[in-house]
């Protein structure tokens, strides 16, 4: 049993979890991006802005809950140092 290859697969997982959820969103929001942008209400920088502030207590929550549980059933060692830098990374 690897833990640098679970520590891979469990940033790997949530990041196309994140990832799978925000693309359908991404999909139809599309249509008024293009209009708004085509009527220079905004540039595309404000947008991805106000797209990332908006997804970021989202995915803290997530992975917060996320880096709890595994980091335990991993078995890393008892340090919060440790956790918190597992925290990083999931983040």
């Amino acid at each position: 049993f690897n833990r640098m290859g679970a520590l891979l697969i469990c940033i790997t997982f949530l990041g196309t979890y994140n990832a799978n959820g925000v693309l359908p969103v991404l999909a139809t929001e599309r249509p008024v991006f293009y209009r708004e942008r085509a009527s220079k209400m905004y540039s595309a920088l404000p947008y991805a802005l106000a797209q990332a502030v908006v997804e970021v207590p989202y995915v803290a929550v997530q992975s917060i809950l996320y880096a709890i549980i595994t980091y335990f059933l991993i078995q890393f060692e008892l340090s919060a140092i440790k956790f918190l830098w597992y925290l990083l990374f999931t983040f």
